[in-house]
């Protein structure tokens, strides 16, 4: 288990980690501020070949700014491929029809489209290294000491009389602890 606090228990400590503030510094923060310093050669591209390259160097250019890894745009023109096909709506061949016409946006909003994939990609890998970082992965006393202090904190106001079993919690802590930081930032945003 991770480092907690003096005066932090380990579900505030764990808490803490995975809280919305954190993960938008560690990376939210990273991949918008690549989004905004990647130049976007027009609204339209000329050919599927232009847009592909540009998605590789695009897609490239995030990953570097998201890690220490570094390889070379082609490296990186396939699985761009595969994530426009997977986050666009229509696929692959509407992104590069709306890139090549510059109708609905154009290539820059493909490339926004792109962005909110590759930040919910990289918010779900930060979550589980927190989870993995905190034991959570694979130590299942560290799962029922969480579990255990959760249901302690929430589990009446969640539960009311039928607050299950701290072992029953531990099975499911991931599932739990992303439902209770979805509500926490739907909250936020709600302020």
């Amino acid at each position: 288990m991770s480092e907690q606090t003096e005066n932090q228990s380990a579900l505030a400590s764990l808490m803490a980690a995975l809280a919305p503030e954190a993960r938008i510094a560690a990376v939210d923060d990273r991949i918008m501020s690549a989004r905004e310093s990647f130049e976007v050669p027009s609204i339209r591209v000329a050919n599927i070949s232009e847009v592909m390259s540009i998605l590789a160097r695009f897609y490239a250019h995030l990953m570097k700014r998201c890690s220490s890894t570094t390889c070379p745009e082609q490296a990186y023109r396939e699985e761009a491929c595969q994530l426009a096909e997977k986050c666009y709506p229509g696929g692959l061949k509407a992104a590069v029809a709306a890139a090549a016409t510059g109708l609905d946006g154009g290539l820059p909003h493909v490339l926004d489209v792109f962005t909110r994939c590759v930040l919910n990609m990289q918010a779900d890998l930060y979550f589980q290294k927190q989870c993995e970082r905190w034991g959570l992965a694979y130590e299942f006393n560290t799962r029922l000491a969480i579990a255990s202090e959760y249901l302690e904190r929430y589990g009446e106001a969640l539960f009311g009389p039928h607050v299950p079993p701290p072992a029953q919690l531990a099975v499911m802590c991931e599932a739990v602890l992303r439902d209770h930081l979805a509500f926490m930032e739907r909250n936020r945003l709600r302020l």
